[in-house]
Order: C-alpha cells, then structure tokens, then sequence
C-alpha cells in the first residue's frame, strides 16, 4: 500500500473517530446524590440535548459515582467525564477571574428586584464570562474545559444546631462559609470561619464540629441536613452561591463538535441553568416551611446583625477588587467588577420577565446563549 493510500486511511479514521464522539453517550459526572435538584436538572442537560439534536446526540448521567465534587475539575481536564459541574470555589486559583464576579452575590440582597434571586444574578454571570472576560474563557480552557453555564441559588441563610439571630450570638461561634464572601463576613462579626467541602458538612454539624452552615435551604433535604439542623437563620448572611459552572465540557470534546452540534449543548445548558435555577427558588420556600412543621426554629436576623451585614456588603466590594489583584494578580479588578454591576443592573431590570421555568429559559437563550459565536468560543 503507498503512503498516500495510508495517509488517506489515516485521514478518514481520524474523522470517523471525531465524529462518533457525538454519536456516543457523553459522561456527566455529578457530585451530587441521584434524585436531587442538581441531578434533576443535569438530567434535563441530558434530555434536551437528544432533543435538540433530533437523537443524534446523547448523554448519560452519573450522580455522585463517576467524579465527586472536589473530582471534577481535574476529570474534566483528564478526560475521566465530557461534562460536569464545577464548583469554582474549591479551584480558585485556576478560575480567579470568573470567581471574583461570582464573590459579589450580596450585592443584590441591597437592591429591589421581582423574580428569583438565582436567574439574575446567574445570568448576569453567564453574560459577563461568556461575552465580555475573555480572562476567564481562558482560565477554562487552560484547564482544557469550556464554560457553558451557571447558576445562583436563593440567598443563604444560617443552618445551625443553635440559635443564632444576633451579633452577640455569632461571636465565637464555628461557621462553614459558602463561599470566600461568607467566610469574610463570618469572621467580620467574630465568628470562626471553617472550611469543608458540602459533601461533610452532615457529619461536622452532627459532631458539633461547626455550628452553623451557610447554604440554602433547598440542601435541607438535598443533603439531608434537616436531619441535624435545629435553628434557621435568615436575613443574614444572604447573597447565594454563585459559584457553580453548571456544565462546564471537556474542551477536546467540544472542539470535537460541529457548530450544529455546539449550539445543541448550549441549549440543553440553558434548559439545565433554567431548571435548577426556578427548581432551587422554589425548593427554598418549600424547604424553610417543612422545615417550620419538622419542628425547626426559623428565626429573623436582628436589625443589628442585619444592619452590620449591609455594612459588610458595602465594604467588601473594595476587598474583593483588591484580594484578586493582590493574590491572584488579575489586572483592572475594579474595572472589571463596575463592567459586571453594569450587566447585573440590565438582569435587574429582566426580573420582572421571569416568572415561570419557560420564562427563564427563553430569556437565558435569548439573552446570553444563542449570542454565543460557536465557531470561535473555547477554541
């Protein structure tokens, strides 16, 4: 056989082979438990995409077995899964420039808004990384991943074994942040602030071992921790986790993909960020009132803790733009954050459009997703 013949062959399998990555199932990996919102809505990314690429393409999920949560980054850029979510908080210095935007969550709790806390706050992230930081669609793609959506939970209250609803009560005590913004808010009123992934967070309330989590209420039952809760918090710290890259995709998988194909996963990105975004709003005011009949104490912050948070909040802006330039070295930090409260000011003002999961939907897609270029973006 010549070797234009076996360059010929070469050529056609090496086609056949990036062609089939489409046709097989893609790996999700999840670390989060099956039959939870998380991987409720990553079933949903599964199903929208087979229905978005009429069958051609498809998914499968794997619910806290393929990769765990402090997993998936590194199996993400290894090739172990084509997809996952990503918390940026356990990976801060590779994703610097995404989380910083993703610290400002407490930035909406100060201003009126209609609709859930999650859809403005995650789209106006989605916007700002996808469309306007080119920093941070670097960052992914050093990890040899791709950015293709994200998602705010409701604001956060205190999930304690305690009562805590005053300054006075906080001093001293052992709270596990949700993010670096919590942890600083914790240690600003006294507090000790304690750091764990959420996968411990059952066993360290159960032990004493913190006394207060700062997570939603929704993960009252997605990690059962209505079992070890007593006394709920809310008004304090506030802000939700914004940190979450929903599904973000192994960036050789990507490039592998037609644009046709490309756009079809953005659309089941937009499906799952819509899911659990409407899912986690509604979960929290469910949770927090089963919570009330399970017995649970539900308590308001005191005006002093709450005037002593927005005081917090106001301050910690500047914190924010000079902890990223100083430790992380990221330039024109607080360029970058007056450009994001720009996009967070427009997602504001489409609050008052979201009032149903469809609703969500059509605006993430026509807003921030179908404006993505798929023949340049993560390349």
């Amino acid at each position: 056989m010549t070797i234009k013949k076996l360059l010929t062959l070469a050529s056609a399998s090496a086609c056949l082979c990036l062609g089939s990555i489409a046709q097989a199932d893609l790996r999700f990996a999840l670390g989060y438990p099956q039959g939870s919102i998380p991987a409720e809505s990553a079933q949903v990314w599964a199903d929208t995409l087979e229905e978005a690429s009429d069958g051609e393409m498809s998914a499968k999920v794997y619910p806290l077995s393929l990769l765990n949560l402090m997993e998936t980054s590194p199996g993400l850029r290894d090739g172990m899964a084509d997809a996952g979510v990503v918390l940026t908080t356990y990976f801060m210095n590779e994703f610097p420039s995404t989380h910083m935007v993703t610290e400002l969550t407490m930035l909406l709790d100060q201003q009126e808004f209609s609709g859930p806390h999650g859809a403005i706050f995650g789209g106006a992230v989605a916007e700002y990384v996808m469309a306007h930081c080119e920093e941070c669609v670097e960052e992914f793609r050093q990890q040899n991943q791709v950015f293709t959506a994200t998602g705010t939970t409701s604001p956060l209250p205190l999930l304690c074994n305690q009562p805590v609803t005053s300054l006075e009560d906080a001093r001293g005590m052992r709270l596990r942040g949700g993010g670096p913004q919590h942890s600083r808010w914790a240690q600003a009123i006294g507090a000790n602030s304690v750091q764990m992934s959420v996968n411990e967070v059952y066993d360290a309330l159960d032990q004493g071992v913190v006394d207060c989590t700062i997570q939603t209420a929704t993960e009252l039952t997605v990690f059962r921790l209505n079992e070890v809760v007593t006394d709920i918090t809310v008004g304090a710290p506030g802000g939700g986790y914004g940190g979450t890259a929903l599904a973000n995709i192994n960036q050789d998988t990507w490039a592998s993909l037609s644009e046709a194909e490309r756009t079809n996963v953005l659309r089941a990105s937009a499906a799952m960020a819509a899911h659990i975004i409407w899912a986690y709003h509604l979960s929290n005011d469910q949770n927090l009132k089963d919570a009330r009949e399970q017995g649970i104490s539900v308590h308001e912050a005191d005006p002093g803790l709450a005037d002593f948070t927005e005081q917090f909040v106001t301050d910690d802006v500047n914190t924010i733009a000079a902890t990223y330039a100083d430790r992380y070295g990221l330039e024109n930090t607080e360029e970058s954050i007056k450009q994001f409260r720009k996009i967070l000011d427009r997602w504001i003002r489409l609050g008052a459009e979201m009032d149903s999961e469809e609703a969500l939907r059509e605006i993430l897609w026509r807003e921030v997703y179908s404006q993505v270029d798929v023949s340049s973006y993560g390349l």
